[in-house]
């Protein structure tokens, strides 16, 4: 319960009773003084779920996660947990860690020192053979790998608040879409080029 902790600035509803809450719990620097400033378990859940809390020493470092663990950690001035207790958990878990700190390392030659002593013992031996046995196994472990190289690298930004592309037309419609008008647009282009080549 003594975990730190950093809040974003208020981002609930004006006037209402969470927003008053959250500005006097936000103040807090552990997890134990936010439940002592008035917020509740589901309020750090909640939170925790949106983005509007992180534990700098405990960040999540799985990829597609809200918030890079290396950066909340060095923002901070602290350690990561992997850092600390790396040799405990598993070496595939440690390595990707590890090449995430790679990525975002400000000196270009500690990072590659890094990376190709990590590349030695990247994976769990006997763990990446049946990673690889098949071909749409090999597929996800690539798109996993990518994952995890896409979100340890400072500077790239993923819009978290643009909507799922739709899968149906009526997902784009007005009442549901805030970008409606754009995929009108790109669907009666794509009617106009389908009727020009005769392509149904």
């Amino acid at each position: 319960r003594n975990l730190m902790v950093s809040y974003v600035e208020n981002p609930k509803s004006k006037g209402s009773a969470s927003r008053l809450r959250y500005h006097r719990y936000s103040r807090a620097t552990t997890l134990l003084e936010a439940l002592e400033l008035g917020a509740t378990t589901k309020d750090i859940q909640h939170d925790y779920r949106r983005g509007f809390i992180k534990f700098p020493s405990h960040e999540s470092d799985l990829p597609g996660h809200i918030y890079n663990a290396v950066e909340v950690a060095t923002d901070h001035g602290i350690h990561h947990i992997l850092d600390d207790v790396g040799r405990l958990v598993n070496p595939t878990v440690l390595t990707d860690y590890l090449l995430a700190r790679a990525f975002v390392s400000s000196g270009l030659e500690r990072a590659r020192y890094v990376f190709n002593d990590l590349i030695k013992s990247a994976y769990d031996p006997t763990l990446l053979p049946r990673e690889l046995e098949t071909v749409a196994a090999a597929a996800r472990f690539g798109e996993r790998q990518f994952a995890k190289v896409m979100n340890a690298q400072r500077g790239v930004n993923i819009d978290f608040s643009l909507a799922a592309e739709p899968t149906r037309w009526e997902e784009t419609l007005p009442e549901v879409c805030s970008e409606s008008e754009k995929w009108k647009e790109a669907m009666d282009d794509e009617i106009v080029s389908m009727t020009k080549f005769g392509v149904y």
